[in-house]
């Protein structure tokens, strides 16, 4: 289960960030998992639960999946890939370059104001 690598490798990006601003404390992290990056969203969240039982206090994740979705070339469209057909729904060309859905990303950090 490599979702458990990713785990711990966002909490340690989550211990590095809490030494660089100790004033404030990590409460929430939204987290974006593509549906082509290979992580199953479920068990990132169940291996992020795992992995911080040692943390304290706990830090709140909010994990969201992400459609896959395409810019075509010719036509200039962009689409939502549907049933891994990676070609444009508008045009048919097969010329489309993947603009989301391929990894898993941090969007957001939020932290408590200790004051």
């Amino acid at each position: 289960m490599h979702e458990r690598s990713v785990a711990k490798n966002i909490l340690r990006e989550m211990e590095e960030l809490g030494q660089e601003y100790p004033q404030g404390r990590i409460a929430a992290v939204e987290i974006e998992v593509g549906l082509m990056s290979g992580v199953d969203a479920s068990l990132l969240a169940s291996a992020l639960e795992i992995e911080q039982d040692r943390m304290q206090p706990r830090i709140d994740f909010q994990i969201h999946t992400v459609s896959l979705l395409a810019h075509c070339g010719p036509c200039g469209k962009t689409s939502q890939i549907e049933s891994f057909v990676f070609s444009c729904i508008h045009c048919g060309s097969q010329q489309i370059d993947i603009t989301q859905g391929e990894s898993v990303r941090i969007l957001t950090i939020t932290l408590d104001d200790p004051s």
